[in-house]
């Protein structure tokens, strides 16, 4: 099966003033990695380790320096017209003036012509993310926690295959964690990829999603389950 996402040797740098020049910083350093339809991918590191660059070259808004970015097998620079993949924030995109529902409705629009409004999926969307209660509520005195699911709503209101969550997933509550955990498990059960960029390596139980490790712009470290994690820690501890 074609994967949802994959990235090909991706490489990202930016100029940056220095000493009266404009130096080259590389961000991200040859990273190749595949996210399939109905897998979590979680890439964890610290702050400054590239994980946001990733996430907007991984959804097409920023362009690589080198490397390729295939969305379901097709240069992602060819469909950026399209709702293949969906950068998911902390917060919706959508005016907090609206309702839920409005906003959802409101994000269809505003997305062009080939994602008009799809009314038919607004209250499967809403059971998905846990919404159908509280569709009417203002979006702006919703709480964190709730926000971060209407973010995820948008891009399933406009069918995204690929969904990129950049810290969505991060600083919440035990519960509140569990909660958004079980519901991404059934997102991607829906045939979609998801790709989760962190801080926190453990906001997903070990037997549902593969990890990497992302450190000054390089994959340096992937797991697949915890023995191989423990064997991969206990070599790197050798003397």
């Amino acid at each position: 099966m074609v994967p949802a996402l994959s990235l090909r040797s991706v490489t990202k740098r930016y100029r940056s003033p220095s000493f009266g020049a404009l130096s080259p910083i590389t961000v991200l350093r040859d990273v190749s990695l595949d996210v399939s339809l109905g897998e979590i991918v979680i890439v964890a590191g610290p702050r400054g380790a590239g994980k946001t660059t990733l996430i907007r070259c991984a959804g097409g808004v920023s362009r690589p320096t080198f490397g390729r970015i295939l969305w379901l097998g097709t240069d992602a620079r060819l469909l950026s017209a399209t709702p293949s993949a969906a950068i998911v924030g902390e917060s919706p995109l959508s005016p907090g003036s609206m309702s839920v529902e409005n906003a959802l409705r409101y994000h269809c629009a505003v997305r062009g012509p080939d994602v008009p409004p799809n009314s038919s999926r607004l209250g499967q969307v809403l059971d998905t993310v846990g919404l159908g209660a509280t569709r009417t509520a203002v979006v702006h005195a919703l709480p964190p926690t709730l926000l971060r699911r209407v973010a995820l709503a948008e891009a399933l209101m406009v069918d995204a295959r690929l969904l990129l969550l950049d810290e969505t997933a991060t600083g919440l509550c035990p519960s509140a964690a569990h909660a958004f955990a079980t519901m991404l498990q059934s997102i991607a059960a829906q045939q979609r990829g998801i790709l989760i960029c962190s801080r926190e390596r453990e906001i997903l139980p070990r037997s549902s999603a593969r990890r990497f490790t992302l450190l000054g712009g390089s994959i340096v470290q992937a797991e697949t389950t915890s023995s191989t994690w423990a064997m991969r820690a206990a070599a790197t501890n050798r003397p």
